[in-house]
């Protein structure tokens, strides 16, 4: 262990936060973490506080967070002890749900067995359990009452979010008003990304569970259909779409 005042290079810090190179220099490229130094060789060097941040960038990608809620996070100057304490909360019902999809899958196979017979509630009881929303406010500490009226938009919706499915026709529309562009083309992985960050309000959607999320929407003529009313081919354009996002996400 190096003293207060050491740098390490991207290597190093990579080797010790177990993630790629390529990682970092993203990191870098999008303005998450910045390098306390950058050589006149060009080579970065990340200093002790440097890889306190990044501890907390990883704990948030552990717990879905998708890299632009971490930039909003962290650029708002977040309390580092106050966000410690939403981690533990967070991985902790992580943690619980995980234990009861372990209690179901062990239930489900005494049902194989003859054992016993589960009713519809037990069988899907563990996936509607309820789980605390990932969002940025949780990491944010709460204002004096004084200072938060002064601080509240006047203009402000009091009605609360959008219904999930409205707000779900809304992206499809947009991307299918764009379907003349590249599914990678930014504007449609904008498209994506609000998607993205919209079924992690209602589960725990990992690029992975993202991923095959897209493929069902071609592979299942229920799902194409629904999403095709749109606009003929929006099902296959959104999973092109969806993948590629994904794939961001993997590399990220």
């Amino acid at each position: 262990m190096r003293g207060d005042d050491s740098l390490y290079k991207v290597q190093e810090a990579a080797k010790m936060a177990g993630i790629s190179v390529r990682t970092l220099h993203h990191y870098d490229h999008i303005d998450l973490l910045k390098p306390s130094d950058v050589g006149e060789n060009r080579y970065r060097y990340y200093s002790d506080e440097d890889l306190k941040s990044l501890q907390h960038i990883l704990l948030f990608k552990e717990l879905g967070f998708p890299l632009k809620k971490i930039q909003e996070i962290v650029s708002s100057g977040f309390d580092r002890d106050h966000a410690l304490t939403q981690h533990a909360e967070l991985l902790q019902l992580k943690k619980q749900r995980i234990e009861r999809l372990l209690e179901t899958i062990e239930q489900t196979r005494s049902e194989l067995q003859g054992i016993t017979v589960l009713s519809h509630d037990e069988r899907f009881s563990a996936f509607a359990a309820d789980t605390a929303k990932m969002s940025l406010e949780r990491y944010i500490k709460e204002e004096p009452p004084a200072q938060a009226a002064e601080a509240k938009d006047p203009t402000a919706d009091q009605t609360g979010t959008d219904d999930v499915g409205e707000t779900a026709d809304r992206i499809y529309r947009s991307i299918a008003g764009r379907m003349h562009l590249p599914p990678d083309h930014p504007d449609v992985q904008q498209d994506v990304d609000d998607y993205f960050v919209l079924l992690n309000r209602s589960f725990d959607c990992t690029p992975a569970v993202f991923r095959r999320l897209g493929d069902l929407y071609v592979n299942d003529s229920r799902y194409t259909a629904s999403i095709d009313r749109h606009k003929e081919g929006l099902a296959a354009y959104l999973r092109e779409a969806m993948l590629s996002y994904a794939g961001r996400l993997h590399y990220a």
